[in-house]
């Protein structure tokens, strides 16, 4: 038998007829295994439009064609190109501008800096040069690679792939290109929109998904009661290793033992802020004494409440107890490695009396 090759369709449309299908409602720019946000900023996406504009090549489109099988209308899920198509989008809608700098070499026009494109087809009016640099980019041709109606997983294989070369996705993104449809990550990402876990977050990057990273973290040590090494490719190992066996029960269990830990953070309600400990590598050790806390059934809360906050201010003033010189010590380098993080935590439980791990 031969080598199984999977097979791909290239071709090419113009932005005309890319965005005339656009407004039909033919192309979903947000299938599950995407990022959750436009990740790209305002230079990103003029440049872009300066390369379009000056016939510069772009990289290939990738969409999964879709066929109803009852209507035979085709659509289109957008595999990789999203930010791409969504500038070209913003372009059009004047949300995105030509960058500053269009004119500054041969192929540019000084005159079109900046513009926006209700800007550009006003110039284009009185002016057959301009007309024709907007009838340039209407027929500027996107190369297109179609994936037809393949196995889901296939899909996730393309997706994953194309943007783990150059790193184009942050881990986590990755992680929710692969597992965006298993129980781990949905029971996960359920507490994105939790109230007290935003707060918790609020300083981490939600474009990028940094906040989903470290729920990651707190969930996966609140499944396994113990701590893991917050290198991304440990993290990687064990959400694999948990997804695999993770059914309704542990989501029912993990995900009850995670609301009554956040829910005793909260009634602590100790002051981040003022303590200079709202970084992932605090919280991450307030996580765990929490989560202590509660699998002991400990009953003295406000007593431990009261000592947390003799610990922190020590720690933020001389740091005249050996606990906290150590918890700062730990802080020094490597602060998500899985040694700093038990000397940070083991430093926190003998303050208070507990055993350590």
């Amino acid at each position: 038998m031969g080598n199984m090759r999977y097979n791909r369709k290239s071709t090419s449309i113009t932005i005309s007829n890319f965005f005339e299908q656009y407004q039909l409602g033919k192309y979903r720019l947000d299938p599950p295994y995407q990022r959750d946000f436009n990740v790209w900023n305002g230079e990103q996406k003029s440049f872009l439009i300066d390369t379009i504009l000056k016939n510069f090549p772009i990289p290939p489109i990738f969409l999964e064609q879709k066929i109803n099988p009852d209507t035979g209308v085709t659509t289109y899920d957008v595999i990789d190109g999203k930010q791409r198509l969504s500038t070209i989008i913003d372009f059009i809608n004047n949300k995105v501008s030509i960058p500053l700098s269009y004119g500054s070499d041969i192929y540019g026009k000084e005159e079109l800096n900046g513009l926006a494109f209700e800007q550009i087809k006003e110039k284009a009016k009185a002016d057959d040069d301009i007309k024709a640099i907007l009838a340039d980019f209407w027929a500027y041709s996107l190369s297109v690679e179609y994936i037809e109606n393949p196995d889901v997983k296939i899909v996730d294989n393309i997706f994953d792939r194309l943007n783990r070369e150059g790193s184009r996705l942050n881990p986590q993104e990755l992680r929710k290109a692969q597992y965006y449809d298993s129980l781990l990550y949905n029971d996960i990402e359920y507490y994105r929109n939790d109230c007290f876990i935003k707060k918790l977050t609020a300083k981490l990057n939600k474009n990028r998904m940094d906040d989903i990273g470290f729920i990651t973290e707190l969930f996966l040590m609140t499944l396994r009661n113990g701590i893991i090494d917050g290198n991304e490719s440990e993290i990687d190992k064990v959400f694999e290793d948990e997804a695999e066996k993770y059914d309704a029960q542990k989501s029912s269990i993990t995900k009850g033992k995670f609301s009554k830990v956040g829910k005793l953070l909260q009634d602590w309600n100790i002051d981040l802020d003022k303590y200079h400990i709202e970084g992932v590598s605090h919280i991450y050790a307030l996580w765990y004494i929490a989560l202590y806390v509660v699998n002991e059934r400990i009953e003295e809360t406000d007593y431990i409440k009261q000592q947390l906050c003799f610990f922190y201010e020590d720690l933020r003033g001389g740091q005249q107890i050996e606990e906290t010189i150590v918890y700062q010590q730990s802080m020094q380098s490597a602060s998500r490695s899985k040694s700093s993080r038990k000397k940070r935590i083991n430093a926190m439980l003998r303050f208070l009396g507990y055993r350590t791990i």
